[in-house]
């Protein structure tokens, strides 16, 4: 081994595999709340949006044409805030309860 600490290492340190229980002690806020922003934008671009257009088809043209199709083009984005909004409230909520009572624990095996 070189005696310079800032050589880079011939190979790479051995991590153990991760097996048994671990607990989740925090959540980042803001990579929660984005993960939520996303996923609950995809859902209603999946599940809603054909639902909105499916009951405009069948509805009559009097039932305002003009509002359904602005629900189809902001039922993604105002899920999206809502997730958000939503995943940023419980990941603070969460590490907040997680101080007080340690966290989730999770069982971990090896592949």
């Amino acid at each position: 081994m070189s005696d310079n600490p800032y050589a880079s290492p011939t190979t790479a340190p051995s991590i153990p595999a991760a097996a048994g229980t671990m607990r989740i002690r925090r959540i980042g806020v803001l990579q929660l709340a984005k993960i939520m922003a996303i996923t609950y934008a995809l859902i209603s671009a999946i599940v809603v949006v054909p639902m909105m257009l499916f009951l405009m088809l069948a509805g009559s043209s009097n039932s305002g044409a003009g509002v359904g199709i602005l629900g189809l083009l902001f039922a993604p984005i105002l899920y999206g805030i809502a997730g958000f909004i939503g995943g940023a409230v419980g990941a603070f909520v969460y590490n907040i309860v997680a101080g007080w009572v340690g966290g989730m624990e999770i069982e971990l095996v090896k592949a």
